[in-house]
């Protein structure tokens, strides 16, 4: 797979760069597919070509608004598409395209409540930037489907509405559509067997610190296995896997997918959150856990709290750019507790340069690491 071509330049560099001056004025941009995007649960553009620059001319991609979103791109038809990007990896490593390059936009949500969420695709930056013509749409809430979870009381003869709900979680997903919103009653909803996910859907808790997912067994408590254009999203939940060698969350593949407003209760070394080819933000949540590995994916650690027991967590990074913002350790006078981080950069087949661009000091200065094995040198 072709990578984007991705650099850290300005506009008003890269058009110095071409012996060239910054427009005073927004210039227009063209696109051969004007098309709303859709307005279902998940939504996913047509594809869109980018066409009216100048010649040789690059503007930034980045995504504005209040949803969940990501973007591919390639540079040719006959190219295969990048991996998604989300909002946040788009702030750290920048994305330029130009013209007869395609885009694909995605928005999803973080949670289901009334109202609605939009996403905007920004491109250009400072006097040249302009919204693609869907910027306006919006996703409501309010009308998404959704079934609901009791953490007892329930019966799985029932028509899952919120006061008639369902018995069981593995029930649920048996009947879900795509984009589906499971709301788990306040409550603890304990399952043996991991909850396989093969399309996109939204765990909602009802309540923040309210509702408790307890894994009994030796599997990954969450294991979802995704299309591209499919994703996880995860809301107001608490996730205990006690057992000595259960993991948390295993996502492989999908577009964008969430984790938020969200606790992670791991009590042994094997406790770990997997993303693989793959998009995972996490941000807004209490991570307990051995480790948070990245492979060949791309993903955010934004405001979370980091907990660690004994030895540093784990954030391993393999040929996966990240953005990272504000994450702060739990430990201090907290007994036992240290909320520390171990950071590994390790080298695949083929480094992204995105990856090999990352900037450990920055990410030092929003994760609380203590100590970095950095093997980006081995990089292809």
């Amino acid at each position: 797979m072709k990578t984007p071509r991705i650099t850290a330049l300005t506009l008003t560099a890269l058009l110095a760069a071409c012996g060239t001056t910054p427009p005073s004025k927004p210039q227009p941009l063209g696109f051969s597919s004007l098309d709303a995007l859709p307005t279902d649960v998940p939504a996913l553009s047509n594809v869109i070509t980018v066409s009216g620059l100048a010649p040789n001319e690059e503007v930034q991609v980045s995504l504005e608004g209040d949803a969940s979103g990501g973007i591919m791109m390639r540079r040719s038809p006959d190219e295969p598409w990048s991996p998604w990007f989300n909002a946040d990896a788009l702030k750290s490593t920048p994305l330029r395209v130009r013209n007869g390059d395609q885009l694909r936009a995605r928005i999803t949500t973080a949670d289901s409540e009334g109202g609605t969420r939009s996403m905007r695709l920004i491109l250009g930056s400072g006097p040249t930037a302009k919204p693609i013509p869907f910027q306006t749409k919006t996703l409501n809430l309010a009308d998404a489907p959704r079934l609901h979870v009791a953490a007892e009381g329930g019966s799985d003869q029932n028509p899952g509405t919120a006061t008639k709900p369902l018995a069981t979680l593995k029930h649920a997903l048996k009947q879900a559509k795509s984009g589906i919103t499971l709301v788990l009653l306040n409550g603890k909803h304990v399952i043996n067997e991991p909850l396989n996910i093969t399309q996109s859907v939204t765990l909602r808790g009802e309540e923040q610190e309210m509702v408790r997912i307890v894994y009994t067994g030796s599997d990954a408590a969450i294991k979802a296995e995704l299309e591209e254009d499919e994703s996880l999203t995860l809301n107001n939940l608490v996730i205990e896997t006690p057992f000595d060698t259960a993991n948390q969350l295993t996502l492989k593949g999908g577009s964008v997918s969430v984790m938020e407003n969200t606790r992670t209760v791991g009590l042994s070394k094997h406790n770990i959150i997997t993303a693989t080819d793959a998009n995972l933000i996490i941000r807004n949540s209490s991570l307990w856990t051995k480790g948070i590995y990245y492979i060949n994916s791309f993903g955010g650690l934004l405001s979370n709290r980091i907990l660690s027991n004994n030895n540093p967590t784990n954030v391993v990074l393999v040929n996966s750019p990240i953005a990272v913002y504000q994450n702060q350790g739990v430990g201090g006078q907290i007994p036992g507790l240290l909320g520390t981080v171990s950071l590994s950069l390790l080298a695949s087949a083929k480094c992204s340069q995105s990856f090999k661009n990352l900037d450990v000091s920055f990410i030092k200065q929003h994760l609380p690491v203590v100590e970095v094995n950095d093997e980006r040198s081995k990089c292809s």
